[in-house]
């Protein structure tokens, strides 16, 4: 689908762990599915889960009366719209998109930080006033180019009020190991678990071992090994 510039989009961006404590808490345990150790699971196994686990709730919430159908929607509050977008939600593809883990907590905030400390669009992206509109950078999509839009003051304000949160809305929300009620408990479980499976060899004070390997650039230098480290990760 195609989002021209500063539409709204709601979307949701998470961190999983690759795994998780046993029920004893005594070891890491990897997914069953995993593609590659320390990954998650494959994004066609996240898309299904995460569609049937929305609908579900959204369904529920529609049961409980907690939904409110106002202005363009307000005829899909009948029970015969309503399931029929139901209908429509469950047949429709629904993507998510995994990547792999991030090399560092530095690269996780930098990450985060573009879309929690920044509404709608950044300064360097309104480019001018021209013939009484607001001139912008926006890319498109469906050739990853980035091109401007010209819009009046008024829609422009108006798409930049759809990115500000209503009240009792947050940009982001702890859960899991790393909620409020179980970070000091929990997360250092893990932490301490997982440590247990990092073994180094104690480092040899003795002349290093050499194999026979050669020096890649001088192709003469032998070159001996200092130090094994391994981990671990048969739990």
């Amino acid at each position: 689908m195609h989002y021209p510039g500063l539409t709204d989009h709601p979307h949701l961006h998470c961190i999983v762990p690759g795994g998780g404590l046993t029920k004893d808490g005594k070891k890491w345990k990897y997914p069953k599915k995993a593609r590659h150790k320390k990954f998650f699971i494959h994004v066609n196994v996240i898309s299904d889960l995460f569609m049937k686990k929305f609908l579900f709730y959204f369904k529920r919430a529609y049961k409980n009366k907690e939904l409110k159908f106002l202005g363009k929607v307000k005829d899909m509050g009948s029970k015969k719209e309503f399931y029929k977008l139901l209908n429509e939600l469950y047949e429709k593809k629904w993507i998510t998109y995994c990547k792999e883990p991030f090399g560092s907590p530095k690269q996780v905030i930098e990450y985060l930080g573009r879309y929690t400390h920044r509404v709608a669009i950044s300064n360097s992206r309104i480019k001018r006033i021209e013939n009484g509109n607001v001139v912008f950078e926006y890319k498109d999509y469906r050739d990853s180019k980035k091109k401007e839009m010209a819009l009046s003051p008024v829609e422009f304000i108006r798409r930049f009020m759809l990115h500000i949160l209503p009240n009792g809305f947050f940009k982001i929300r702890y859960y899991g190991m790393l909620s409020s009620r179980k970070k000091k408990t929990v997360l250092q479980k893990c932490r301490e678990v997982l440590n247990k499976h990092k073994i180094k060899e104690p480092q040899n004070t003795e002349s290093p071992k050499t194999h026979g390997w050669k020096c890649p650039k001088c192709k003469s230098c032998e070159m001996h090994v200092l130090r094994v480290s391994f981990i671990n990760d048969t739990g």
